[in-house]
């Protein structure tokens, strides 16, 4: 276990809920405020807690650590560490993060950002699985997100809850990032003692868009060609060429996009309206949102969740 002066923060994620957003331009703001792990060389606190086993991690994390309290030039600087992969991956959870961090780090507090369910699946599906080069259909990856039990976040939360303490966990809903941006990033900020001294701007480029569903589609499609065998083998699995192939065709799907969009040729239905997959997603999740809205003390009237 490592004894630290600093505070030190795991924001855990989860993906798409506006952890880029923070990651690159609300905590880069706080350099002079706070030791921030998102970016090399300190990124690979995360990496550590992802891939190495419990048996080797405290013994490279101490070495780590002499390096950064070393740099630290204000000995109450809190430490920040942001990473999606602390939540798990596209497919998983992972439920034993909180057990690695506390093994390490047995003061740590945690961050945790959820989304509706109804949003956040289609959202894994076309902005990082599609993306990723997955060629499932969107039914199917919802099957396999469900047969996981993934975004479970009741299981999740209580797990962070028994092993820190309710008072060192904060809970945030991507929700109240979308619709009012400063009470969001307040109520973060006064968690992890930071002054509300941020700046917002109107740049687009502070969202990190997803796919349209044409482009989904096309891309979803080029990725389950490409992965035939006998395109492999023409290809001679030339990763190089297969990745400026997919790139060629996205170009090519994100054109006919904006001639659809141009001439409003036809609307292809989003997936969060798919009536079959939405009655899927209320079915499991419904009992662990209700009783995670109740421990929250959450408005159920004021968000779009399976309740």
């Amino acid at each position: 276990m490592i004894n630290l002066q600093n505070d030190i923060y795991f924001h855990i994620g989860f993906h798409r809920t506006g952890t880029t957003f923070l990651q690159k331009f609300i905590l880069p703001q706080y350099k002079d405020h706070a030791v921030l792990f998102l970016n090399e060389p300190y990124r690979f606190l995360s990496k550590y807690l992802i891939e190495e086993s419990n048996s080797k991690l405290e013994e490279i994390l101490q070495s780590k650590f002499k390096e950064i309290q070393s740099c630290l030039n204000q000995p109450n600087k809190p430490i920040i560490v942001s990473s999606e992969g602390l939540s798990g991956d596209i497919w998983t959870d992972n439920l034993d993060m909180a057990e690695k961090i506390y093994s390490v780090f047995s003061d740590g507090k945690i961050i945790i950002c959820i989304r509706s369910q109804y949003t956040m699946i289609p959202s894994l599906y076309q902005y990082v699985y599609v993306k990723s080069g997955g060629c499932k259909s969107y039914a199917k990856y919802l099957n396999k997100i469900i047969e996981n039990n993934k975004l479970d976040y009741y299981n999740i939360v209580t797990k962070y809850i028994d092993i820190f303490g309710e008072k060192n966990i904060k809970i945030l809903l991507y929700e109240d990032l979308k619709n009012d941006q400063n009470s969001f990033l307040n109520d973060l900020l006064n968690f992890v003692n930071l002054p509300l001294t941020y700046k917002l701007s109107n740049d687009r480029n502070y969202k990190n868009y997803r796919y349209s569903l044409i482009v989904t589609k096309g891309v979803r499609l080029t990725n389950a060609v490409l992965t035939k065998k006998i395109i492999e083998l023409l290809l001679n699995n030339n990763s190089n060429r297969i990745i400026k192939i997919r790139r060629f065709f996205m170009r090519f799907f994100s054109k006919l996009d904006s001639i659809n969009r141009r001439f409003n040729l036809f609307h292809p239905m989003p997936y969060e309206e798919y009536l079959y997959c939405r009655e899927l997603i209320y079915k499991h999740y419904k009992e662990s949102n209700r009783k995670l809205f109740k421990m929250l003390q959450l408005d159920k009237n004021k968000y779009d969740y399976p309740l």
